[in-house]
């Protein structure tokens, strides 16, 4: 699906045409609708399925959309957490080549000590990048610093599980408002991300990307041929019970099944 189908702004397509994308990847298509219409998202996703450009894009038009008439100092809209600081900086990459068109302005915190990243905040952002063990030190220097963030993304959240415990993953979330808008990108879903989101992604609209199997790897799953055998090995039972009984018409029945059921094996 082309980008220009997505009902993004004219500022946005610039920014997508310049990095010269022209078609939106599954994760993109399905997700960028629903968070433009302020909803709740959960997507699966491993490496590589575009997940950083299915959030970034419709963060930086919904605040530029939201801001766009406002003065003086920026307002955080967006607070977005990640595992590590890689991470964050790609993150920040992403709304750097995605916002510079718009109003939007962003800030990847890597160490809540760092002087030049205090005083951008200070400035005012409107997107705050950061990696989860930083949000409670942040918080303890300006308890207000996330009382305006309508938008929460997690990215990542597998990671962060990996990265730390559940309880401190808890306390993390614990000291970002609740009741916001919330998109999760993770690389696979289980009951302890489930219960850590349930109340904050109430309703949400969920996707799951999972890569196709290359081609001869027998270690791949794939419900298709698994179902195929099995079909296979009820029409050779069928075929031995008709034998026993002996004639033209229980031969030609078996000759039917093995068309019908052996022959997807063999295409």
């Amino acid at each position: 699906m082309s980008f220009t189908k997505l009902k993004l702004i004219d500022p946005l397509l610039r920014a997508i045409e310049e990095r010269g994308y022209k078609e939106a990847t599954f994760i993109q298509k399905k997700a960028i609708p629903q968070i433009l219409q302020r909803k709740n998202v959960m997507g699966i996703a491993k490496t590589g399925a575009g997940k950083t450009a299915a959030y970034s894009i419709p963060v930086v038009q919904l605040i530029h959309r939201i801001d766009k008439k406002s003065t003086g100092k920026p307002t955080l809209r967006a607070l977005v957490v990640t595992p590590n600081d890689k991470l964050s900086l790609q993150a920040g990459k992403s709304f750097s080549d995605y916002a510079k068109h718009t109003i939007v302005k962003h800030a990847v915190v890597t160490k809540h000590d760092d002087q030049s990243q205090v005083k951008l905040l200070e400035e005012g952002v409107n997107v705050l990048i950061v990696n989860a063990k930083e949000i409670e030190p942040l918080q303890n220097k300006n308890k207000d610093t996330f009382k305006d963030v309508k938008i929460l993304v997690l990215d990542e959240f597998d990671a962060m599980l990996k990265d730390g415990s559940k309880e401190q993953i808890e306390k993390m979330l614990g000291n970002i408002p609740s009741g916001i808008q919330t998109i999760c990108f993770t690389g696979s879903a289980g009951p302890d991300i489930d219960g850590l989101l349930k109340q904050r992604l109430e309703g949400a609209e969920k996707f799951e990307v999972y890569p196709r199997p290359k081609k001869g790897d027998k270690n791949k799953p794939n419900k298709k041929s698994d179902k195929s055998k099995k079909d296979g090995a009820k029409a050779n039972a069928k075929k031995k019970k008709k034998k026993k009984g002996g004639g033209r018409k229980s031969t030609e029945m078996s000759d039917k099944l093995k068309a019908k059921f052996l022959w997807p094996l063999e295409k």
